[in-house]
């Protein structure tokens, strides 16, 4: 029986060093340390590696050109774009060429559907989009499918549009882990407020979905004293934040289903001097988020991991295209982290990625 070929994916788990690395010691392209470059180049002795000939062929002679659509350039799209170039350059004998198109606002779903028509009518290979409306984008996403180009929503989804897959964040799964901090911070009879973004957002519902059946479920005599829309608006979030705290009595925590909603919540907190006495869980990461959980105005967040959402989705797509890969689940999900203080943040962030 043939054995299987040994494949730079090998060589990076056996090493610990990202595929990336390793293609750099053996091409001879960028920096890279000299010892790391013999440990490499040994390695591959020992192990038997040798190069992909015909991807190497492939990648002088066809490029693959894929399309990368999100939102905005605000750090959140910015972090995930890095992930998806990194596993571009991961690909570069492939010829594979990776393209963004993002707009100025993270809610302007018409101006995406138009984007991502004249995305269709340029052809690229394959298309990665995080679509801002699930309805609105079906028809632009079935129309690259009846085109034969391949779409992968990633962090938001289209789920009745012919997309081939989602990847990003499971927001059910994301939505009981902040329900299991909030309930067992409060116990049997704590009081609870609940805020709701955009239901544009899929995952948003979802979230909330994911929380209040924990809540229910598991804490059902947690006290839930109303359900507030702040309709994405950060300003709102925090006024009904300020106001619910000072007219409810016994409030013991406010819970918001987006980042921006958190970070309003404990502004409010902060603001009245009621840290350590409501309490308030967050999404995603950024400096801001970080100064709250260090001075306790937040008591954790949980991490959606941009980097790996861009990362996965373009290796995903690469298979799709050059190898005929056929998605075998619907979903794609990513670590989700908890982080408690700017220090494990850091921690958190000195990992390394190995490819699909």
């Amino acid at each position: 029986m043939k054995e299987p070929r040994v494949t730079l994916k090998d060589v990076a788990e056996q090493l610990n060093i990202s595929i990336g690395t390793i293609d750099r010691a053996i091409h001879g392209r960028g920096r890279i340390n000299k010892e790391t470059r013999t440990i490499i180049m040994q390695k591959i002795k020992d192990i038997g590696y040798k190069p992909n000939h015909l991807a190497r062929v492939l990648g002088k002679n066809k490029e693959t050109r894929l399309a990368f659509i999100t939102p905005s350039h605000n750090p959140f799209w910015e972090e995930m774009m890095k992930g998806a170039q990194t596993a571009c350059d991961e690909l570069v004998d492939y010829g594979l060429y990776l393209y963004f198109r993002s707009q100025d606002s993270d809610y302007d779903s018409v101006a995406q559907v138009k984007a991502m028509s004249e995305v269709v009518e340029n052809k690229p290979n394959g298309i990665i989009l995080a679509p801002l409306h699930p309805y609105l984008l079906c028809a632009p996403i079935n129309e690259a499918i009846e085109n034969e180009i391949p779409v992968i929503t990633i962090n938001l989804d289209s789920k009745d549009s012919k997309r081939l897959c989602y990847v990003g964040e499971n927001p059910f799964n994301t939505g009981k882990i902040v329900g299991t901090m909030y309930g067992k911070f409060l116990g049997d009879n704590g009081k609870i407020a609940v805020l709701t973004g955009s239901s544009n957002f899929s995952q948003f519902s979802i979230r909330k979905e994911g929380f209040l059946n924990l809540i229910r479920t598991k804490f059902a005599k947690v006290d839930i004293v109303g359900f507030y829309e702040y309709a994405d608006n950060i300003e709102v979030a925090y006024e009904i934040s300020k106001k619910l705290i000072t007219d409810t009595e016994d409030l013991k925590a406010i819970f918001a289903n987006t980042g921006s909603g958190s970070i309003a919540i404990g502004r409010a907190i902060r603001d009245l001097d009621k840290i350590g006495k409501v309490m308030a869980v967050s999404y995603d990461v950024n400096d801001e988020i970080l100064e709250m959980l260090d001075c306790n105005a937040l008591t954790a967040t949980v991490t959606q991991s941009p980097f790996s959402q861009g990362y996965y989705a373009v290796k995903l797509m690469h298979k799709v295209i050059l190898e005929g890969f056929v998605p075998d689940s619907e979903f794609y999900y990513t670590r989700a982290d908890i982080i408690m203080d700017s220090e494990q943040y850091e921690f958190a962030q000195q990992g390394c990625i190995i490819g699909i």
